[in-house]
């Protein structure tokens, strides 16, 4: 028998692999999970000064970002493209008309803005509300990506850059029974 690495292998023959060996589906499933979360965090630096709180679950738990200062992550968030692709089309026009109202509410907030107590307290629950419908949307996006991890669609088309990336696992046969390589030094 033959040693068969995975980068030798047809792209079939690696979702034959796949299929086989739960080990590997569930490396691929972790390694999409680990990006998904890296790429969350990395992109949610940028709102470091209006969000207190996050979490990205996928599954049963329903992931979530907490506002701190919603004026300024609506400013944060229309200062990039990153997030945006992520507002429903729902969600768009109250994105909006928060973004043409995020100056406004901020001085209604600090005081600059002199407006009765009434109308203040119906701009304050309108703009909360509506920023924290934007927030749920992005994070559950995100939780819509992990979850599409298992999917096998998915799985599969990371199959190439799991063989590239684990070259010392190898088949012997057509079983697709998967085998790993293991170096040891006796210095």
């Amino acid at each position: 028998m033959k040693k068969r690495y995975l980068p030798e292998l047809t792209q079939p023959e690696l979702e034959k692999v796949i299929d086989a060996n739960a080990k590997i589906r569930e490396e691929i499933t972790d390694r999409i999970i680990s990006d998904v979360i890296d790429r969350f965090n990395d992109e949610i630096r940028r709102f470091k000064c209006s969000v207190k709180g996050y979490c990205i679950n996928g599954g049963v738990y329903r992931g979530y970002i907490t506002v701190s200062d919603a004026p300024q992550f609506i400013k944060d968030l229309n200062a990039g493209d990153e997030f945006k692709y992520m507002i429903t089309d729902d969600l768009c026009d109250l994105l909006d008309r928060l973004t043409e109202k995020a100056d406004f509410y901020e001085d209604c907030l600090t005081g600059y803005e002199d407006i009765s107590d009434a109308r203040f307290n119906n701009l304050e629950k309108w703009y909360e509300e509506g920023t924290a419908k934007i927030a749920q949307c992005i994070a559950d996006m995100f939780d819509s990506e992990i979850e599409y991890a298992y999917d096998d669609e998915r799985i599969k088309e990371f199959a190439d850059i799991y063989a590239d990336t684990n070259d010392d696992i190898y088949i012997l046969d057509d079983t697709f029974t998967a085998y790993r390589d293991i170096t040891q030094c006796f210095a």
